[in-house]
């Protein structure tokens, strides 16, 4: 498998990840309170070189319209560590 193949598989699973983590059950929110629609990693895909970087951007869409950086409150976790390796602060780093 090609290495952007491998990457792209990876940066799906953890966009996965990144929702299933949002659809806590048992959370609620207060009458009147924006809900949240959707998250948007950036960049979707990308070619990173061996030993190279790139760090993740995770963005809230809530039901007001309204949007929120939720990089730093967000859980990153690799599904590949042979291929690449990804930060808490979701820095991705390739390794083979």
């Amino acid at each position: 498998m090609s290495f952007f193949r491998q990457f792209a598989a990876l940066a799906l699973a953890v966009c996965m990840g990144l929702v299933l983590v949002g659809c806590e059950s048992g959370k609620t929110t207060a009458p009147g309170q924006p809900t949240l629609d959707a998250m948007i990693i950036t960049p979707g895909t990308v070619d990173v070189p061996i030993s190279g970087t790139r760090a993740l951007r995770v963005t809230g869409s809530f039901s007001d319209s309204s949007s929120m950086d939720l990089t730093s409150t967000s859980t990153f976790a690799s599904s590949a560590p042979g291929v690449a390796i990804v930060s808490p602060a979701g820095v991705v780093t390739a390794v083979s």
